[in-house]
């Protein structure tokens, strides 16, 4: 990572090789990952594949997981759904966040495995557990919940995970949370009969500031609903 010295890719790959064939796992994970991405060697998907099942075989938890993804892509070895998921399932019983992920995508997806939302959620709801969200667990779960997928619709609990991957910066959020925000309001007016106000407006005039929704008649326009604080 250039700590020290010029930053050189060749010079590293030579010295991660010869630790990766003393056979400590983390160079050959990261072996494998040079050969991947071609950094200081040509590109190789199969020495890449090759790289990683000499870690994962260690119990490597992260070249399990890469392993997995070139079984799921074909990067190296034929592709095969059934393989990907027994190296993830590997890295899964280790508590690695990621490959818990990726084992509720498998579930939810039916590769390599029968398809069941049941046990999607199972493992998502492992991986969010640890707090991570780049994985996106958290986003996944949420929309489980908004679908009622594995789970009975619950646009509550939807809207808690989707936020919460939302503030994390979790790519696709912000649109599923419009999404169960409009889903809420409909509901809304199931069940009282009045049209809810989008969120901080008055449910007449559109006036209003605040963050939820109170049952209070607009000062301004005397409205029937109007969201947060005073709107005068």
């Amino acid at each position: 990572n250039g700590d020290g010295v010029a930053q050189d890719y060749n010079e590293a790959a030579q010295w991660i090789r010869k630790a990766a064939d003393q056979d400590l796992a983390e160079a050959q994970y990261t072996l494998g990952d040079m050969y991947r991405d071609g950094k200081g060697v040509t590109q190789d998907y199969n020495k890449a594949a090759q790289w990683y099942r000499k870690a994962a075989d260690q119990g490597d938890a992260d070249a399990q997981i890469n392993l997995g993804y070139s079984y799921i892509h074909g990067d190296g070895v034929a592709q095969d759904y059934n393989e990907a998921v027994r190296w993830f399932r590997k890295a899964a019983d280790q508590g690695h966040a990621g490959a818990q992920s990726n084992l509720g995508n498998m579930y939810y997806s039916g590769h390599g495995v029968s398809q069941d939302y049941s046990e999607a959620m199972r493992w998502y709801r492992k991986s969010a557990d640890q707090g991570l969200a780049g994985y996106g667990a958290q986003l996944r779960i949420g929309a489980m919940f908004y679908q009622g997928r594995g789970v009975p619709q619950d646009l509550k609990a939807a809207l808690f995970y989707v936020s919460a991957a939302e503030a994390q910066g979790v790519e696709g959020a912000e649109e599923i949370r419009k999404d169960i925000e409009a889903g809420l309001r409909l509901k809304f007016s199931e069940w009282t009969g009045i049209d809810a106000p989008s969120p901080c407006k008055c449910a007449n005039c559109g006036c209003g500031a605040g963050n939820t929704v109170k049952l209070k008649p607009c000062p301004r326009c005397k409205g029937p609903l109007y969201c947060g604080k005073d709107c005068q």
